[in-house]
């Protein structure tokens, strides 16, 4: 619930520049002014004016600054943004759309754009993952306080037992004592850390929530536009924030062994006790994201009015040449930008840098054929001839294992914990990452590559008739 309280008066731009003061009482965006209850009036009936939207000043004072100063002029020429560029994301006056961005094939009127932006896809995505992000963030706040609860308790029982053991030997255990509390403190300072990191995540989650809501309530169209692109990177980032605390530990039980055998103590014992300690498997929580990515643009992008530029050119340098030249059959991307290279003539996987050089290769014996990219630096490639997939750390340049597939294998895509691999005989195979095949689909024709989108695959035929299909799990043809 949004709380109104204490909001300073604002007083009417208009009525400032002729040295009056009076209380404004609505907000005009497109004019980006305070107006009284009369300029209001005349602004209303003004022809250049009379179709701005105007909201309440208590309700401009509760959008977030981020929002509020989100400016309609272009900042170089002072002119209204009329149009969109949809290759920069940026907002264009006239003489920007002529200028700068004149060879840009994707500028769109600018109110075409922006209408009905909060009932978009791309609104509601971000405003649903906001929430479902938050309700995991609470349920794992949850959980981890419950672990602290149990510490605490345990470190209660512990204390007891400690305390009547060490009335027999009390100076020689006292500091092994210390010893396993310290080992239980660090357990209970990692939970607290866990906790405050998660309470920071979820004050940051809330505070885009609001921001959402402020937005949808208050906002203008073209502020909650501009507004997305920032909030779909801040909701990414916590995402991915959320996935990697929930591989945190598991709900702790701490069990202690004494040795209470008194005779021996004083000579036999160097530690007061064993700490146990087992942590259960956590539940999963899966985000219910499903990204939508720029759908409210009102016309789609067809293959044939998509205008490609040349962004770097990577050059092989020659000392990784066996052969006059390169057959680059595969490519994947790190999460960094970094591209993965499969030289099939070679022999080599190449780690390509941003500005073109090769930062690392391997070797390999047989020829590979594709490469995907599992996470971080772990990449599974294709062996065409020995019908094999295998997973290489390229930190370390090792093969960390392999597994076979029935046949000769070509492309290889990996999405949601699973290998997609394109084999003779007309198949895609799917295999989990321990290389145990889950199922095989038949294929109307052939693949060489494949990738995956909105739950269909796509696949490359092998001859010469430069088709791609797309087709369901069981193998039908859309």
């Amino acid at each position: 619930m949004i709380q109104v309280c204490n909001l300073p008066k604002l007083f009417c731009d208009i009525c400032m520049q002729l040295n009056v003061k009076r209380v404004a009482n609505v907000w005009c965006s497109e004019c980006e002014e305070k107006k009284c209850e009369e300029c209001e009036e005349k602004h209303q009936v003004q022809k250049a004016t009379r179709h701005h939207n105007t909201i309440a000043i208590k309700d401009y004072q509760l959008l977030p600054d981020s929002i509020a100063n989100i400016s309609q002029e272009c900042e170089f020429h002072k002119e209204k943004f009329e149009f969109y560029c949809q290759i920069h994301y940026l907002p264009l006056c006239k003489r920007c759309a002529t200028g700068q961005h004149k060879e840009c094939n994707a500028l769109k009127p600018l109110q075409e754009i922006v209408k009905s932006v909060k009932e978009s896809v791309a609104f509601q995505d971000i405003e649903n993952r906001v929430n479902d992000g938050l309700e995991i963030v609470r349920k794992i706040v949850k959980f981890q306080h419950a672990n602290k609860t149990h510490l605490e308790g345990k470190h209660d029982e512990f204390i007891a037992e400690v305390e009547c053991v060490k009335t027999i030997v009390n100076n020689h255990l006292d500091q092994l004592k210390q010893e396993i509390l310290n080992q239980l403190t660090v357990h209970q300072e990692n939970t607290n850390s866990v906790i405050k990191n998660l309470d920071e995540m979820q004050s940051s989650v809330v505070a885009i929530g609001n921001e959402l809501a402020k937005s949808k309530q208050h906002a203008s169209d073209f502020q909650t536009f501009l507004c997305i692109n920032e909030w779909d990177s801040k909701v990414q980032k916590y995402e991915t924030e959320i996935n990697a605390v929930q591989y945190h530990e598991g709900k702790i039980e701490l069990t202690i062994e004494l040795n209470l055998i008194q005779e021996k103590i004083i000579n036999a014992i160097t530690e007061f006790g064993i700490l146990g300690i087992s942590f259960s498997n956590p539940e999963r929580l899966t985000l219910k994201k499903v990204r939508q990515g720029q759908l409210f643009i009102p016309t789609p992008n067809l293959v044939n009015r998509v205008k490609l530029t040349n962004i770097e050119t990577l050059r092989i340098p020659k000392k990784l040449k066996t052969f006059p030249r390169n057959i680059i059959r595969g490519c994947d991307m790190l999460a960094d930008g970094r591209l993965l290279l499969v030289d099939m003539i070679n022999k080599k996987l190449m780690l390509m840098e941003l500005n073109g050089t090769c930062a690392k290769y391997l070797n390999f014996k047989t020829e590979p054929y594709d490469a995907a990219v599992i996470e971080n630096t772990l990449v599974a490639v294709t062996l065409v001839e020995r019908k094999e997939v295998v997973i290489i750390d390229f930190n370390c340049s090792e093969i960390q294992r392999s597994f076979p597939v029935t046949h000769r294998c070509f492309g290889i895509v990996f999405k949601d914990g699973k290998f997609y691999v394109c084999c003779d005989h007309k198949i895609v195979q799917v295999l989990n990452l321990s290389g145990e095949i889950l199922s095989t689909l038949s294929l109307v024709e052939p693949a060489t590559y494949c990738s995956m989108f909105n739950d269909k695959l796509y696949f490359a035929t092998q001859d010469s008739t430069n088709e791609v299909y797309c087709c369901d799990f069981n193998g039908n043809v859309h």
